[in-house]
């Protein structure tokens, strides 16, 4: 082999170890799964140095640092269109950018903003994974039961009854479930009104502050029967026009209503 060959083949060497040190691999952490899916993404090291290196990372080593190091690696949201409610809880992991305040998004995952869990994502594998996780399925059992509690609850007048089933689209609405949790029982919608009661006091509060103080409110009763319970409900309504002069109607409350027929006009008047 000639002088100049060799010479050639060592600088080639001396090259190779040279780019080598200049790059550093993620590892997954040493407790991480041997089946973990893996990618190749590339970075720049920093703005003076446009050396490019190859980083490896895998769903183990993604939830390591998304939970170890918050301020250099985040869940980014899903900015184009989200027909999936998987993406209410799912989106991208991204690295913070070296000196600026911008991420870039690890590209082939999904991260789950509440835990962290991973799914290797592509246009290919769609959401299919990401809807069986378990955050997902109690975002949609919760949604489910409120949207079944507050229907129930607001639909409060029997001619009003049929008006839920017109409304639940439940698939449209909340997109894939499992039909095991469609409807629920009556001890969970009993005790979910209790609580979208509370909640809706709170709003209330600040709802009805302006048209008390600007005195713009008028309370009245309201009594209806229900012929198949031979049952009578007594109920105030308050209604207002709003700042912006739009004409509100709230149900303050509803109580079954125990007396002879003309007891109720006393009450009314």
């Amino acid at each position: 082999m000639s002088s100049s060959s060799s010479s050639h083949l060592s600088t080639m060497s001396s090259s190779s170890r040279i780019t080598s040190s200049n790059c550093h691999s993620a590892s997954a952490p040493a407790n991480s799964s041997q089946s973990s899916i893996s990618i190749i993404t590339r970075d720049s090291s920093n703005a003076a140095n446009s050396l490019l290196c190859m980083q490896q990372y895998t769903t183990d080593r993604i939830k390591f640092l998304l939970k170890q190091q918050p301020s250099t690696y985040k869940v980014l949201e899903n900015e184009k269109n989200k027909s999936s409610i998987c993406w209410k809880v799912f989106g991208f992991p991204a690295k913070k950018i070296q000196n600026t305040n911008e991420y870039q998004k690890i590209d082939g995952f999904t991260s789950c903003q509440t835990c962290y869990q991973k799914f290797s994502y592509t246009s290919i594998t769609g959401t299919r994974n990401m809807l069986s996780h378990s955050c997902v399925k109690n975002l949609s059992n919760t949604n489910i039961t409120k949207f079944i509690s507050s229907s129930s609850a607001s639909q409060v007048k029997p001619n009003d009854m049929m008006k839920i089933y017109e409304k639940v689209k439940l698939r449209s609405k909340f997109g894939e479930f499992d039909v095991n949790c469609t409807l629920r029982g009556a001890d969970t919608i009993s005790n979910h009104i209790y609580d979208l009661a509370d909640d809706y006091r709170l709003k209330l509060k600040d709802i009805l502050r302006e048209p008390l103080e600007s005195d713009a409110i008028c309370v009245s009763p309201d009594l209806w029967s229900d012929d198949h319970k031979k049952i009578s409900y007594l109920g105030i309504t308050a209604m207002f026009t709003t700042s912006n002069y739009k004409y509100k109607t709230v149900d303050l409350c509803c109580k079954p209503f125990v007396g002879d027929d003309q007891m109720w006009e006393k009450y009314i008047n």
